[in-house]
């Protein structure tokens, strides 16, 4: 569990998780089933998710960016909040290796508009940063609110509003690059 999480919830309360960050079967697995799910239910027009679905929904758009037909990929936009590391999926598809992602040696393979909130406080803050850079620099809205690991809100001066601008972007890139 984030430590910042940590105070929602008591020690003995059963918590899941979408994989096993030490198992490169089990993300493979999840990555496999969220593709299923966007198959056989999308396309869709935006993906949001925080923390754990954050990592888990861009390692989907890097292994689907890889993968990439001439069809594009079946998510618009996506709205990443407080994620998570992003793993390599070549090396844990193919290789069974956990790896993580980084934009000196794997460039930005995230190529749709992108919005990425975290918290100034977040302990997983640097991971936040670390998608970021995996992103194209001209689809990305960053904003970074006062708070910790969380989805911003009322208890964080102004998080709403910015968090709210920096989708609105996010949305709007995707937009403008879908009519081009």
């Amino acid at each position: 569990m984030a430590p910042d999480l940590a105070s929602l919830s008591s020690s003995d309360a059963k918590a899941y998780e979408y994989f096993d960050a030490t198992s490169a079967a089990s993300y493979a697995s999840a990555v496999e089933q969220l593709h299923a799910y966007v198959t056989d239910e999308g396309p869709f027009d935006g993906l949001l998710a925080f923390s754990q679905g954050a990592s888990l929904a861009a390692m989907y758009l890097v292994h689907q960016s890889l993968q990439q037909s001439d069809d594009g990929l079946p998510i618009k936009v996506a709205i990443l909040i407080s994620s998570a590391a992003i793993y390599d999926p070549v090396a844990w598809l193919e290789q069974g290796q956990v790896r993580v992602l980084n934009c000196a040696s794997d460039g930005q393979p995230i190529k749709i508009p992108t919005a990425h909130i975290w918290g100034a406080k977040d302990e997983l803050r640097t991971e936040s940063e670390a998608l970021s850079d995996l992103t194209d620099e001209k689809l990305k809205a960053l904003y970074v609110h006062t708070g910790g690991h969380e989805v911003p809100g009322l208890s964080t001066q102004g998080a709403v509003q910015g968090t709210v601008q920096a989708v609105r972007r996010a949305i709007i890139m995707a937009m403008l690059n879908n009519d081009s």
